[in-house]
């Protein structure tokens, strides 16, 4: 499967998703945040990044980058439960969400460390520092 089939499938997944999402955050008073993250931890994340260590190099194309950070912005507005003219970069803060870019680049170093046989714990703990760090980087810019 092409990578570009793969994101086809994907948007199509997170738009009934989405649906599903925006139906249960106003029913009955909606779902608490808590409950929201859980399914978007859960069931949205797993979807958007399945097979990464493959297709990345494709989704460093800035527009596919930007069809994955507006998929994940269209679900997390809801998680966040913030309005539309919320910035990218202030909901994804907001809601404790890491851009599904440097979600992409951290899992691909991740199963690069494992390939090269570097112990699991140590690849993750360094590699989740170094996203984080990205990441405030990128906010101080904003």
């Amino acid at each position: 499967m092409s990578f570009e089939k793969h994101q086809e499938e994907v948007s199509e997944k997170m738009k009934w998703v989405y649906a599903k999402l925006a139906g249960q955050a106003t029913a009955n008073r909606g779902m608490t945040g808590r409950h929201l993250m859980m399914f978007y931890k859960g069931c949205v994340e797993p979807a958007m990044l399945y097979g990464c260590e493959f297709w990345a190099e494709n989704a460093r194309k800035i527009a596919l980058k930007r069809k994955l950070l507006s998929m994940q912005r269209r679900v997390l507005l809801k998680v966040a439960k913030a309005k539309h003219t919320v910035s990218h970069d202030e909901f994804r803060v907001l809601a404790g969400v890491t851009p599904i870019g440097l979600q992409i680049e951290e899992k691909v170093k991740r199963w690069e460390d494992k390939e090269e046989g570097r112990d699991a714990a140590e690849s993750n703990g360094a590699r989740r520092e170094e996203t984080l760090e990205e990441w405030q980087r990128r906010w101080q810019d904003t």
